[in-house]
């Protein structure tokens, strides 16, 4: 017994020796790589490079902070772990570009093209993303908190369990996007596209909607309390069990939308369009109804219903 103890002591000192030589090679293998590249050593030396061809340069745990690559060609770049805190990356081309773990906080990406570019995991907090092109991108847990992504495109980009606190979306085509349990809470999606988008579990509370297009979304389970969703398109949209409570209906359209135990307690449903739109088992306590049209089959619930005083 204590020579098995013993046996399984040291080949688990040798395994985890082993793995610290293979991290440490594999460390001085890519400052090896990444530094015989004399383009790389100049953009780390000068800290600047605008308009320059980086197609494909290998930049991993560089400090890039406050760095100029504006109008740059960084097609492919590898930038994995990189610090490009407050860098200006406006107008440069990113696509396929590999930003996992990267530190991007206060970065310049204002139109950008990081089409297909795999962002995952990093950190883009207090950026500029202003009519930036992130079509395919890979946003999986980014942190996006109070950037501004106005205009910006992001048409099947997955955001699965990102953070996206008070951040400005205004406008932003998200046709597809996938949000699963993603935090969107305060932030701006007015006039924004998210046709088809998948918000399932995603926290929309406090945010605001108003205009917005979520023809066909799927919010199952999604919570929109005190949301405000005034004039938003939200036909055929899959809300089952979503909560709603205290949000703003007001002038929105949800015709033929899935309202299966869905909650919405308290809130203003004033000129909304419910026809057509499956409401079984629709919590309705407090909501204030006024020229709102409903299914043909729906029955009202006095106690449940505050009737508007026009």
């Amino acid at each position: 017994m204590r020579l098995a103890r013993s046996t399984r002591r040291r080949l688990f000192l040798a395994f985890a020796v082993a793995l610290l030589v293979a991290f440490a090679a594999a460390g001085i293998a890519i400052y090896v790589e990444r530094f015989s590249d004399p383009l790389a050593a100049r953009v780390v030396d000068t800290r600047a490079c605008p308009g320059c061809d980086l197609a494909y340069i290998r930049l991993w745990w560089a400090d890039l902070r406050e760095v100029d690559l504006s109008d740059a060609n960084l097609e492919g770049a590898r930038l994995w772990w990189a610090d490009l805190t407050g860098s200006n990356l406006s107008h440069t081309d990113l696509r396929s570009a590999s930003l996992w773990w990267a530190t991007l906080d206060r970065i310049d990406l204002t139109g950008a093209d990081l089409t297909g570019a795999r962002i995952g995991r990093a950190a883009i907090v207090d950026s500029t993303l202003r009519g930036a092109i992130l079509k395919n991108a890979d946003l999986v847990g980014v942190v996006l908190d109070r950037s501004d992504l106005r205009a910006a495109d992001l048409t099947w980009a997955d955001l699965r369990q990102s953070i996206l606190q008070q951040t400005d979306f205004r406008g932003a085509r998200m046709q597809d996007a996938n949000f699963y349990l993603a935090d969107l809470s305060g932030a701006r999606l007015d006039g924004a596209d998210m046709t088809r988008a998948s918000l399932v579990q995603a926290n929309l509370s406090r945010a605001v909607l108003t205009g917005a297009n979520l023809t066909e979304a799927n919010l199952n389970k999604a919570v929109l309390k005190g949301a405000d969703l005034g004039a938003a398109r939200l036909m055929g949209a899959q809300l089952t069990g979503a909560d709603l409570t205290d949000a703003n209906l007001r002038g929105a359209d949800l015709s033929r939308a899935n309202l299966w135990k869905a909650d919405l307690s308290g809130a203003d449903l004033t000129d909304a369009n419910f026809t057509g739109a499956a409401m079984d088992e629709t919590v309705l306590a407090g909501a204030r109804f006024c020229r709102t049209r409903l299914p043909d089959r729906f029955v009202r619930r006095n106690e449940q219903i505050h009737a508007c005083n026009n």
